[in-house]
C-alpha cells in the first residue's frame, strides 16, 4: 500500500518548524557559549574583554557590596570578589539554578567566602533591600524583556550613592553578535536608563563593547 503523500504546504509548515528549532539550538549554544566561557578558553577571552582594565574602570572601594547581574559561569564575579576583598561582599545573580550550583562548588574549592549566589527571576534580581553600593551587568542587558522596567524595580535595592554599571556589547562588534542580536546600541541604553530614573556618569569604549555606568537621579557629565 502506498502511503499518502504529504500536502505541499503541511510539508512546508513542518520544513519551517525543523528550522526555526535548529536556528534557536544554534543561538541558544552560541549564546551559552559566549556568557560562559569554558576555563581552557578564557585566556582567548581575556584578550578582548580586558577584565583587569574593566575591574580597574569601576573604581571598586574594598569593602563594597557588590551585584553581578547575569553572573553565569562566574567570570567576573571572581575578580568582583578580589576587588571588594574580604570585607566586602558579592551577590552572583543568575536564573540559571544548574549554572549556579556549578559556580557555588566552584567557589567553595577555591576558598572564596565573599559571594553569596541568588537565584533570580526573569523580571526581579530578588537582592536584598538597601543592599548595594555597585550592580555591575556583563553580556546580559541584551537579554532583558524590558530594561527601563527591570531598573526601576531595581532601585529598592540600591544604597545610597550607588552606581549601575553595564558592560554591553555593540551590535556591529562581530559576526555572531550582528547575526543573534546580543548588542546594544549605548544610545538607546542610555535613553532606558534615563528613562528609568537613572543618570549617565561616565561611558567608556573597549575593544568589542561600551562600559556605560549610572546612578539613581541627580545629574552627571552627558
Amino acid at each position: 500500500m502506498r502511503s499518502s503523500p504529504i500536502p505541499l504546504k503541511r510539508r512546508s509548515r513542518a520544513a519551517q518548524q525543523l528550522a526555526s528549532l535548529f536556528l534557536l539550538a544554534v543561538c541558544l549554544g552560541a549564546c551559552s557559549a559566549t556568557r560562559e566561557q569554558p576555563v581552557a578558553k578564557e585566556d582567548d577571552r581575556d584578550a578582548w574583554q580586558k577584565p583587569a582594565e574593566v575591574i580597574a574602570l569601576l573604581g571598586i572601594v574594598p569593602g563594597s557590596t557588590i551585584a553581578d547581574l547575569g553572573s553565569g559561569s562566574g567570570y567576573f564575579t571572581d575578580r568582583l570578589a578580589s576587588a571588594t576583598g574580604a570585607s566586602g561582599k558579592v551577590f552572583a545573580v543568575d536564573v540559571d539554578p544548574v549554572i549556579n550550583a556549578a559556580l557555588g562548588q566552584r567557589l567553595e574549592k577555591a576558598g572564596v567566602r565573599n559571594v553569596a549566589i541568588i537565584t533570580s527571576e526573569v523580571g526581579d534580581a530578588r537582592l536584598p533591600l538597601g543592599s548595594v553600593d555597585l550592580v555591575f551587568v556583563s553580556n546580559t542587558y541584551h537579554h532583558l524583556p524590558e530594561p527601563e522596567a527591570y531598573f526601576k524595580s531595581l532601585t529598592k535595592a540600591l544604597r545610597d550613592g550607588a552606581r549601575v554599571a553595564i558592560l554591553e556589547y555593540r551590535p556591529d562588534a562581530t559576526l555572531f553578535v550582528q547575526t543573534f542580536g546580543h548588542g546594544t546600541e549605548p544610545l538607546e541604553i542610555q535613553r532606558q536608563m534615563e528613562a528609568g530614573g537613572y543618570t549617565l556618569v561616565s561611558r567608556q569604549a573597549l575593544e568589542r563593547q561600551d562600559l556605560l555606568v549610572f546612578r539613581l537621579g541627580g545629574d552627571g557629565p552627558r
